[in-house]
Parts: C-alpha cells; sequence; structure tokens
C-alpha cells in the first residue's frame, strides 16, 4: 500500500519552492539543511542528479554555515566532469553528518522522514519504506525490551547491550510490499560488536513483538561456520576498517589475523580460506623497534624510489606499509601506494639500513590482494599465472551479456516453456536490467510474488553453464493440462482450513491471500507440483501448501504459526514411478537385497515384527509414531531404520546407485549410546557449553547410524556413519530447532562436530 504524505509536509516543500533562492537563515544541522535547502532545489526538476552548478550553489551555502563534508567527498564533488551527481545520495551525506554514517543507526523518526522527503522529492519507489508505529503496534521501546530479554535469556545475561562503546545498533521498522495489494511490517534490530571478539545479535519482531527470526554470530575466536573466511576478514574491515572499508593493514593487525586464523584451522580446518589468507598465514611479520626505520619514513623513501607518479593521498588505505622478515630473515618494509583512479605501486627497503630492494611501478598486476601483506619475493614465486596478451581467455571472447547454455534445451523443458520465457523480452544487454527493475517496483523483492515467467528467468539466469539438473528442482510453468492458480489457491486453502482446524481455530482461511510458485521435477523427476504460499492480510506468512499439477492433490502442508513440522498427504502423481509389489510372503518388494549384508535383513525382521509392522500398514504406522512422539525423529531407533528402508520407491533407482538407508550397530563397534557421549565431549572440546551431561535432559536427541550418506549434506560416506543431533525446543515457533551436530565413525572417530548458529532461520 502506497504511503501518504503529510498535508503538512507536502505544504511545506510547496513554500518551500517558492522561497528557497531566498533563505537565509542559520542551519541548524545537516537534517534542518536538507529540508530547507536541498529538498526543494531537488524538486524543482525529474532528473535523478543535481548539476555542477546546483552542486557548487549548495556546498557554498553550506560552508556558509559550517556545514562541512569529508574530505573524500568533497574531492568527489569538486571533480566531477560536469557529470553531476544523484540527488538521494548527496542528501543523504548531509544528513549524515548529523546523525552519523549509517542510516539504518539513526533514530527510526529520522529515518521516516527522510523516506517522506525523498517521495517528496521524487525519488523513492516505495516498494520498502521506513514506517513509524501505529494503532497497537508495538513501540520502539517495547520492541527493544523484548530484544534484550530475549538476549539476557537465550545467549548472555550479562552483556551490555546499551554500551555503546562495545556495541552499534541498527534498528529500522519497516514496510516491505508483498504482491498486489499486500503489505507487511517488520523491525530489524542488530546489536555488532565493536571488537574483534564480541558476539552479534540479530532478530527480526512482527507488529505485536513476536520474534520471527534470531541468530548470533561468533566473534572471531569462535567455534562457529561463521568463523570461515569472509567473516573474518568481515569482521576485522569493521574493527579497524574506516566507514568505507578500507583498512591500513599493519604488522600488529596481521599479527591479530594470523592467530585467528591458526585457531580457525584447528576448528574446521583450512579449506574456507580465502585466496589472500593463505600467503599471510606463510609470513612472519614484525613489530617495527626503534633500530628500525619507522613506517613514515618508509613510505617517504618508496614514494621517490617509484618516481613521480599520481599517488593517491585521500583514502586511510593510500600508503600500506608493512614489517616482516624476508626469505633470508632480514627486517624488511614492504609498501604498497595507491595511484589515482586506482591500482598500486610497491617498493621493498631494508628495515635497518632503509636500502631500496625493489620496485614495480609496472601496474601489469597491481591490483588489491595479498600482494600488499607479503615479502615481494614470495609473490612473485606465488603469484597468479598472467595471460601473455597474445591469446583471449575464453571469458574474454565471450560477449558481455549472454543467456546460459543450456537455454533452449527441450530435455530439460518443453519447446512452448522456451518460447514463453523468450516472449518476455530478457534477450539482450541491458533489457535484463529494465525487466528485474519493473519486476520489483511492480511486485516487491520477494520473487514468490512476481509472474511464473519471472520466477523462471531469474532463477535460470542465475546458473551457470553446466547446473546439476539431477538434484535441482526449477521454476517452471503450468500447462493446458494443469490446474489454474485460481483453482490451486482454492484447493491449497480448503486443505489448509482442514489440516490445522484444530489448531488455528482463531484464523479465517477465507481471508487469506495466496503467491505462487510452480515446480517442475519437484523432489524427482516427472513431478511438478504448485506451490501456494498463505499470506494474512497484514502480510504475515501462516503457511505454504504443496499440490501435485494436474491432479490438484495436495502431497504437503506447512504451517509457520505455532504447529510443527511438514505434514505429508498420500497422493497420486501424473506420473507416477511404479513401485514394485510385496513379495510372496508379504516381506517388503526390496527385502533381502544385497546393498545390505544378510544380517541386517535379520535384525530388520526382528524390528517389524516387534511394532507390527509389515509392507501394507507401514505408513500407518508412521503417522502414529508422529503423533505418539511428537516428531517421527524422536520414535524409537528401530522404528527410524524401518521407515528408512520403507521409503525406498523407486526399484530402477538401485540398479544405478546404493541407497541411503538407516543400519544398526555392529558388534564390537560403538553403540548408540557411545555414539552421544563422543559427541557431548566432541562439541565441548569446539566450544559448546550447552551440551553436557549435566544438560542432557534439556534437549531431544536424533542419533542415526546411517549408509550412504553425506556428512551436513557436502561430503558423501559409503560406510556406516552417525549422525548425532541436538534439538531444543523454541516456544515462539512452537518446533524443535536443531542446536548441534556430529558425525562419528562406527569406531569412534569424530568427522565433524559443529554449532548451529541459524537461530530460527
Amino acid at each position: 500500500m502506497k504511503r501518504k504524505l503529510s498535508y503538512s509536509l507536502v505544504l511545506t516543500i510547496v513554500l518551500l519552492l517558492i522561497t528557497a533562492t531566498a533563505l537565509a537563515v542559520a542551519m541548524l544541522g545537516g537534517k534542518d539543511f536538507v529540508e530547507r535547502i536541498m529538498a526543494p532545489k531537488a524538486a524543482e526538476t525529474n532528473s535523478d542528479l543535481f548539476t555542477q552548478e546546483e552542486i557548487d550553489e549548495i556546498l557554498r551555502i553550506a560552508s556558509e554555515n559550517n556545514l562541512i563534508l569529508s574530505e573524500e567527498d568533497m574531492y568527489t564533488l569538486t571533480h566531477l566532469e560536469d557529470k553531476g551527481y544523484f540527488k538521494e545520495e548527496l542528501m543523504r551525506r548531509f544528513v549524515k553528518t548529523e546523525y552519523g554514517f549509517y542510516p539504518d543507526a539513526w533514530p527510526i523518526e529520522v529515518q521516516h522522514w527522510y523516506e517522506e522527503m525523498m517521495e517528496a522529492c521524487g525519488l523513492d519507489d516505495d516498494v520498502i519504506c521506513n514506517v513509524l508505529p501505529e494503532g497497537d503496534e508495538y513501540t520502539q521501546d517495547q520492541i527493544l525490551t523484548i530484544a534484550k530479554d530475549f538476549i539476557h535469556q537465550k545467549y548472555d545475561p550479562d552483556v551490555n547491550l546499551d554500551d555503546t562503546e562495545k556495541y552499534q545498533r541498527y534498528l529500522t521498522y519497516r514496510e516491505s510490499r508483498l504482491g498486489e495489494g499486500m503489505t507487511s511490517r517488520q523491525w530489524s534490530l542488530s546489536y555488532e560488536a565493536r571488537d574483534l571478539y564480541g558476539t552479534d545479535y540479530n532478530l527480526t519482531l512482527d507488529t505485536a513483538g513476536h520474534i520471527k527470526n534470531e541468530y548470533s554470530v561468533d566473534g572471531i575466536m569462535g567455534s562457529s561456520w561463521e568463523a570461515h573466511g569472509q567473516f573474518m576478514m568481515d569482521r576485522f574491515i569493521r574493527v579497524y576498517g574506516d566507514q568505507y572499508g578500507y583498512i591500513n593493514w599493519n604488522s600488529e593487525i596481521l599479527l591479530k589475523y594470523q592467530e585467528a586464523m591458526i585457531h580457525r584451522q584447528t576448528l574446521v580446518g583450512p579449506e574456507h580460506f580465502l585466496n589472500e589468507e593463505y600467503p599471510i598465514l606463510e609470513m612472519t611479520y614484525l613489530i617495527p623497534n626503534d633500530t628500525m626505520l619507522s613506517k613514515e619514513a618508509a613510505v617517504e623513501k618508496a614514494r621517490d624510489a617509484c618516481g613521480k607518479l599520481d599517488f593517491e593521498a585521500l583514502y586511510s588505505n593510500s600508503a600500506v606499509a608493512v614489517c616482516m622478515e624476508s626469505a633470508d630473515g632480514k627486517p624488511v618494509w614492504k609498501v604498497s601506494l595507491r595511484l589515482q583512479g586506482g591500482g598500486y605501486v610497491f617498493a621493498q627497503l631494508d628495515a635497518l639500513t632503509g636500502e631500496i630492494l625493489c620496485t614495480d611501478t609496472s601496474k601489469a598486476d597491481a591490483y588489491r590482494g595479498w600482494r600488499q601483506y607479503v615479502t615481494e619475493e614470495y609473490w612473485q614465486k606465488e603469484k597468479p599465472a598472467r595471460s601473455s596478451g597474445k591469446t583471449q581467455s575464453k571469458a574474454e571472447t565471450l560477449p558481455a551479456w549472454r543467456l546460459p547454455a543450456f537455454w533452449g534445451d527441450t530435455e530439460l523443458a518443453p519447446e512452448w516453456y522456451w518460447e514463453k520465457l523468450n516472449a518476455v523480452g530478457y534477450n539482450s544487454a541491458g533489457a535484463e536490467e529494465a525487466l528485474y527493475e519493473s519486476w520489483v517496483s511492480h511486485y516487491g523483492y520477494d520473487p514468490c510474488f512476481w509472474p511464473l515467467e519471472a520466477q523462471a528467468i531469474e532463477f535460470l539466469t542465475q546458473l551457470g553453464d553446466e547446473p546439476e539438473w539431477d538434484i535441482i528442482d526449477f521454476p517452471g510453468l503450468p500447462s493446458a493440462d494443469d490446474v489454474s492458480e485460481e483453482e490451486a489457491l482454492r484447493i491449497a486453502k480448503d486443505a489448509f482450513k482442514e489440516e490445522y482446524k484444530e489448531g488455528l481455530p482463531g484464523l479465517d482461511v477465507s481471508t487469506l491471500k495466496g503467491a505462487f510458485s510452480f515446480w517442475f521435477d519437484y523432489m524427482y523427476e516427472g513431478h511438478n507440483a504448485w506451490q501456494v504460499n498463505l499470506y494474512r492480510p497484514d502480510g504475515v506468512k501462516v503457511g505454504s501448501v504443496w499440490l501435485e499439477s494436474m491432479l490438484g492433490e495436495v502431497f504437503q502442508l506447512e504451517c509457520f504459526d505455532g504447529i510443527p513440522g511438514l505434514r505429508n498427504r498420500d497422493v497420486s502423481f501424473s506420473e507416477p514411478i511404479a513401485t514394485p509389489e510385496p513379495q510372496p510372503d508379504g516381506k517388503p518388494w526390496m527385502w533381502g537385497m544385497d546393498f545390505a549384508p544378510t544380517e541386517f535383513w535379520d535384525k530388520l525382521e526382528k524390528a517389524m515384527d516387534e511394532f507390527g509392522v509389515n509392507a501394507e500398514n507401514y505408513e500407518q504406522k508412521e503417522q502414529e509414531w508422529y503423533f505418539q512422539y511428537g516428531d517421527f525423529m524422536f520414535a524409537p531407533y528401530e522404528c527410524q531404520v524401518i521407515s528408512s528402508i520403507m521409503a525406498l520407491h523407486n526399484a530402477d533407482q538401485l540398479k544405478e546407485e546404493k541407497p541411503y538407508y538407516c543400519t544398526f550397530p555392529q558388534e564390537g563397534k560403538i553403540t548408540r549410546e557411545q555414539a552421544v557421549e563422543i559427541a557431548v565431549k566432541a562439541l565441548h572440546e569446539v566450544g559448546d557449553t550447552e551440551v553436557g551431561p549435566e544438560y542432557i535432559n534439556d534437549f531431544k536427541i536424533n542419533a542415526l547410524l546411517a549408509v550412504n550418506g553425506t556428512v551436513d549434506g557436502l561430503y558423501q560416506v559409503e560406510e556406516p556413519t552417525w549422525g548425532v543431533f541436538f534439538f531444543v525446543w523454541d516456544d515462539t515457533y512452537g518446533c524443535y530447532n536443531q542446536h548441534a551436530s556430529a558425525y562419528i565413525t562406527e569406531d569412534g572417530d569424530v568427522i565433524l562436530a559443529q554449532l548451529e548458529l541459524g537461530g530460527n532461520g
């Protein structure tokens, strides 16, 4: 829903348009300056840019009122070469002089004021807008109280989130357009640690103060996967960099970086290091002492040695100087000098005598990267291969814009599908950007509200030329034989109402609105499906329903309103996969096959007899276990082994690959109880203080010994491997969230132990 400007603001703008050039009053700050001088000037034309003449006048008036932009900003504005400058960006820079560099850290009243000002000037697309609480919506103070209480209760009772020296707070209240006629309001709150080691906290809350999503992120010495390369680099940039993300690396910082890398390597190994990190670990960095040349003197000598070049002087990283040990054990300064217009030149000199050992001013390899932090001889030995310039690489010969190589392949999708996508007009450089902007402008940022053709194009054009089509489904289009969008919505509402009528007695399903996706090969080849996402009128998503595309039979439902887990239904499919009949003795069709040893089938038979399971009733038994134990993953272990075998439905697939299934522990190998004990110990070693013998009753545990499975969804393992998963109950969402997991061999060796930091997300 489009916001309406207040009458007083519109009137103010109109009056200021008349009198702007006559204003000569004292400004109170950046906000006042934007409102009185810049907004009226911006509204005079439809252009998104201020002209150089307008900018000169703005800067003159700002100077008269003691409003000074940064040196970097002034340099940019005085070297535009008559290109002009974006109105919105320049106004935002002046507001920053009063309220700080980060708009999400401004008071929400200022964020809302700025949004209205941009709209009055015709510079706001209104897809997502900053708003203020209205009516019975929770206030900012109430939201902050809920968030801090939650963080203290779940994470750290002693953390002082109001200490501005330790934490930077970002808080927004935004309204998003969710398709035609639907909007949603949401609070987003982040507490970012201002040091390397503190924990970050992130939450989103709805208008009534309910926490929709939350997660925390450890500092650089934490044990989480967020401690991998890019996260650690970003945290260093946050702590040591300037507001533009530039960091002037020196030996002290790089020594701390090495310490963090060594710690991370002991936890997760080196596989997640960034390319520029590996060489850093190889260097011996030195803290300069009184016998060495100072950093300032080293930089001056390097400039003189590199000659009369147009050196950059504005940015904090314009001259990087790192003291380190050379290959022959001598202390050296490695100096990297930034040039106007980009690129670097390099010099290395003896840190004791100041002798220039080498320079490189060719600029051929002067890119920003790890060359700046390693000795020149190391870089020359290890530098990436460069093209000679005589031949072009494959990437260089490709056009700047092109569709993926698989586009139009009728083995992936029928010919009519590609014809419909081509008809949209996504077929030339520039067209894709215009189409994307139009989809966002009309339907919002969430693709599930876009037309189905737009969803398909957006998805397919982001893939590489050789996507793994055998393991992914992808957005499709309904054919004439499929149920219509309108019929899919009706079916989805009826099924949702029937499934959740006991758990959601107050929900009026008739008021729900739908957002649609259509999937080719959903879950397996030949199975196309509608996905109908259901939203309340206020934009809150309450659930999703999946239905078979041709027959319209619902096969899966999900609710996000306090009812845990997915609900599955038995349906017939358009192109069903043939499941063989049970064997003559009543055993399931796959019974006795050689993918499992004979002793496995003997144990399985005893388990099936114990729980009264046969080839005809196992689905009914699974439903009974689900309701009896709260969730199927907490059913007795034998039940989960039975289910994993009964889930095998494709006889042809077993001829081509070994199936995934759960098995029984072998004699002489570790038991399920021992696997849990080993997992607890391993998680303690990676920093999890919550999982332990004294807390074990606080967790629900699922431990499975699986064959032909994957470790953390990444690494294929053929031998039986224990996966041990710890779950905690989430009162907000009424479901179990995974807290931690560990993977262990049959002999008790730990493959991986990790915490889950995604919260409810």
